[in-house]
């Protein structure tokens, strides 16, 4: 239920539609929290399972709907994707303003610290956030993240076959992904292309703080994976950042990625600035 001191509402930046939530309802916020949503699912409609825990941080939240997905404008890319998260970060930062959708009011806020974090689908696609230009997030967070397409769903272990992932988008969520079909997308599913496969582009991330979370019980993305891309970054990148929990009893739920928000946030609270002040 919400509190009197909540304020909750969809604004509109340019091509992004999202939904905001500040603590306090104060405008005057410092920190804050992109949530790049799994799939296939239907815009955030105010509800977000993240909020008490972000809260419970002072931090705000911003659950935008991809360019091309839901009430975001444009065509659902794999680029578009992307620049969401460019679009959604200027905002909070105040570069650009925001519009509250039912009153019209201008919102310009001027975040100083920002957390993105990628859950499920997401977290294939927050990996990518160096990929078309450079961001000032310094902290990245993957839960339960898809981090190899080539692998999914063709291993010994439970996992979600992405055929028919892709199947069930194409027979009954076009209208939601609007130009899913002419994208990159359908060939990412079935090929796992290099070129936005997390695994083969580790370097997008060597400069940032890297937080990993995986439940221990998930039957669609297994947490093996994780492990492995842990190791692989640790391989390639020895003094890079990267945190590594695994959450034996939880599953792919929303539960899940509040849980990992949850240590995400407790653990940058007691980082020290050396640990991430060598970031650009």
């Amino acid at each position: 239920m919400m509190s009197v001191e909540d304020k909750i509402f969809l604004i509109k930046i340019k091509k992004v539609e999202g939904m905001l939530y500040l603590p306090k309802g104060s405008f005057e916020i410092e920190k804050a929290v992109i949530h790049a949503k799994g799939g296939p699912s239907l815009g955030d409609e105010g509800n977000s399972s993240l909020w008490g825990i972000a809260k419970k941080y002072q931090w705000a939240l911003f659950v935008p709907d991809y360019i091309g997905y839901c009430r975001s404008d444009g065509n659902f890319t794999f680029k578009n994707c992307v620049y969401t998260l460019y679009e959604a970060e200027d905002f909070l930062r105040g570069k650009i303003e925001g519009i509250a959708v039912e009153t019209g009011e201008k919102i310009k806020l001027k975040c100083k610290e920002i957390l993105l974090i990628g859950s499920s689908w997401g977290g294939a696609i927050v990996p990518f956030l160096e990929k078309y230009k450079k961001s000032q997030i310094k902290a990245i967070g993957l839960i339960k993240p898809v981090l190899d397409w080539k692998s999914q769903g063709k291993t010994r272990f439970s996992e979600e076959d992405v055929f028919q992932t892709n199947r069930s988008i194409i027979r009954g969520w076009l209208n939601i992904y609007r130009g899913y079909k002419n994208s990159e997308w359908p060939k990412i599913f079935q090929n796992g292309l290099s070129e936005y496969n997390p695994l083969d582009n580790l370097s997008l991330l060597r400069e940032k703080v890297v937080f990993l979370c995986h439940g221990g019980k998930d039957k669609v993305v297994n947490w093996r994976k994780s492990c492995l891309f842990y190791r692989a970054f640790k391989k390639e990148y020895p003094k890079g950042k990267i945190f590594w929990k695994l959450f034996k009893n939880q599953d792919h739920s929303s539960k899940m990625t509040a849980v990992g928000l949850n240590f995400i946030l407790k653990k940058l609270k007691s980082l020290k600035m050396a640990d991430i002040s060598h970031l650009r």
